[in-house]
């Protein structure tokens, strides 16, 4: 087999992770074109705290203890949010999937420097194999920055933190739940109050069909479920690896794009190609393997 035994199942959970909010670049970007930024993502995480609300009745001492940790892990997670989705108001869809995806760069490099993180060689070279791919995948958008590239950046920066904190509390014993809980409540409330304070909400636009949906699907398959699944296979996996499997979900992105838009050129295809290799490569590292730090 490719992936060790014991690490397969959280490895596939972390892909269909990836695979669900690399479909939400334009379903995103169609959507704050009806509604103001932050009631959208007030809206579609409010739905995925519906969800894992009846989870958290008789675990009120477990939230209680996790306080701090789910707020800091919850800030990092809105920035990312908040930087995106305001980005996508300025650039394509496209350029946000590919920016957004340099987190799997970031987050290596932050953990080394900041977190005393130790990576592994072969997970290291399985990054630049993927930071190849990534660029030849990216090939022909605009490469010209604008405000929207610039805050889908500082996204990718926040994505890395997200996961670098998440990292950190769940081996120092936070739970699961608790981790998954409040990730979505911080997003949900800071959302709800950036809204109510910066933007003139429009609960009309609610009952548009494509909204509905929009908000359905990003509410329960990459709120709920992707938090749940990038907590539960994080517990499992280093950092430094969650950040290069999640390189999937621009190319997964691509994918849909390419259904939609027509046949992808041979560069990108290419591309594709160097990132499965990369991701390949990153995660058949031996458990004896010497570590970068």
């Amino acid at each position: 087999m490719f992936f060790r035994k014991s690490e397969s199942k959280y490895i596939f959970i972390l892909v269909s992770a990836a695979f669900f909010w690399g479909t939400t670049f334009v379903v995103v970007q169609e959507s704050i074109k009806t509604l103001p930024v932050f009631f959208f993502s007030a809206s579609r995480f409010i739905v995925a705290l519906l969800i894992v609300f009846p989870f958290a009745i008789g675990k009120w001492q477990e939230l209680k203890k996790n306080f701090i940790p789910g707020l800091i892990v919850g800030f990092w997670l809105f920035s990312a949010y908040a930087f995106q989705t305001y980005g996508l108001k300025f650039t394509s869809a496209s350029n946000s999937a590919f920016i957004t995806g340099l987190n799997f760069v970031f987050t290596p490099l932050v953990g080394i420097l900041l977190f005393k993180l130790k990576v592994k060689r072969r997970t290291f070279y399985g990054i630049i194999l993927a930071l190849a791919g990534f660029f030849l995948l990216s090939f022909n958008l605009e490469m010209k920055f604008n405000t929207g590239d610039i805050l889908t950046l500082l996204c990718a920066l926040s994505v890395a933190f997200q996961i670098l904190f998440l990292d950190r509390f769940l081996k120092k014993g936070s739970s699961e739940f608790s981790m998954i809980f409040y990730q979505i409540f911080w997003v949900a409330l800071f959302s709800s109050v950036f809204s109510f304070f910066t933007e003139t909400p429009s609960f009309t636009a609610l009952k548009e069909p494509y909204i509905i949906f929009s908000v359905l699907f990003t509410g329960i398959f990459c709120s709920a479920y992707g938090f749940y699944a990038q907590t539960v296979g994080q517990k499992h996996i280093p950092p430094a690896r969650v950040a290069l499997i999640f390189i999937a979900e621009p190319f997964f992105g691509s994918i849909l794009d390419y259904i939609i838009n027509g046949i992808p050129a041979l560069i990108r295809v290419f591309g594709g190609i160097l990132i499965i290799l990369g991701l390949v490569v990153g995660e058949t590292a031996p458990k004896t393997e010497k570590e970068i730090s």
